[in-house]
């Protein structure tokens, strides 16, 4: 607080911290804006319900899809940008089709390496999958591959082949 009152910053967290109450995000508690600071905490199931509301605006679903992107600085030559997410740009090996996968990666000392990701399979199902305290950059992106593909491969969604049999 600056003279008894909050700066922007602080705003914008209060901001943050009542639309997650407003959303319904019991478990979701801001301090900053960035997520790079411990005290921004939230279970797993309020992140992936977080990244359910956040890839309803098509700016943000949108640019989570772009693997690489080349940056003009003023005065200087173009620089290539990768994505964060390695399933998208497939340096983790994935059978998920090109569009299909909108994550968000983070890291912090006390919770290592996470990934909140969205994932569309050929029969256009959807499925969001949390990773949280992976040990490495790596394991965060083969867990979330590998959740993906087990429930693809067992779960049945209502009108597949055999779901009637399953939900008598």
């Amino acid at each position: 607080m600056i003279n008894g009152r909050r700066n922007k910053k602080e705003d914008f967290v209060a901001k943050m911290n009542e639309k997650a109450q407003d959303l319904r995000l019991r478990s979701l508690h801001f301090v900053e804006p960035t997520g790079i600071d411990e005290k921004n905490v939230g279970t797993a199931r309020d992140i992936a319900r977080l990244l359910k509301y956040a890839l309803a605006n098509d700016k943000i679903y949108n640019t989570l899809q772009i693997s690489e992107y080349y940056a003009q600085p003023l005065d200087q030559k173009p620089r290539r940008i990768w994505t964060t997410d390695w399933l998208l740009s497939k340096w983790v090996p994935n059978k998920f089709g090109d569009f299909t996968i909108a994550g968000k990666t983070g890291f912090i000392d006390g919770s290592k390496y996470n990934f909140a990701v969205r994932i569309e399979n050929g029969s256009k199902r959807a499925i969001r999958t949390v990773v949280l305290g992976a040990d490495t950059v790596e394991a965060r992106f083969s867990e979330a591959r590998d959740l993906a593909t087990w429930a693809f491969e067992h779960y049945a969604w209502p009108g597949d082949s055999g779901y009637d049999k399953l939900a008598q």
